[in-house]
């Protein structure tokens, strides 16, 4: 039994869509040229982290890396970013833009200990 009682996005495919679609509004802050990873999943991935319980990128890396190849490809992601990666692209991103993509069941997104770093 998970020790949450919250059940993350990724877990939930039908809620999935939804919060990718959301989270594909935020701004990407990277250069196009170097773009490894899709952010939306990458995004999606964090937040799931955090409703199951990650308080550090170290955290949210680690659970990224859990992430079986089907869930990853539900993110449209081929690998797991790494917690360096995802530090780099929290320290870029508009936090006020993520802040504005709620949607219903979601709740507003904050600005917690992940986001400000």
């Amino acid at each position: 039994m998970p020790s949450s009682p919250i059940t993350d996005p990724v877990a939930q495919p039908d809620r999935l869509g939804e919060l990718l679609d959301l989270l594909a509004t935020v701004p990407d802050p990277r250069d196009p040229r170097g773009v490894r990873y899709r952010l939306s999943g990458m995004l999606a991935a964090a937040v799931s982290a955090v409703l199951t319980g990650a308080r550090s990128f170290a955290a949210i890396g680690e659970w990224a890396a859990d992430l079986s190849a089907e869930q990853l490809a539900r993110l449209g992601l081929a690998t797991s970013p790494e917690e360096s990666t995802l530090r780099k692209l929290f320290a870029r991103l508009d936090a006020d833009a993520l802040d504005g993509c709620s949607g219903p069941g979601y709740g507003p997104a904050r600005r917690s200990s992940v986001a400000a770093g």
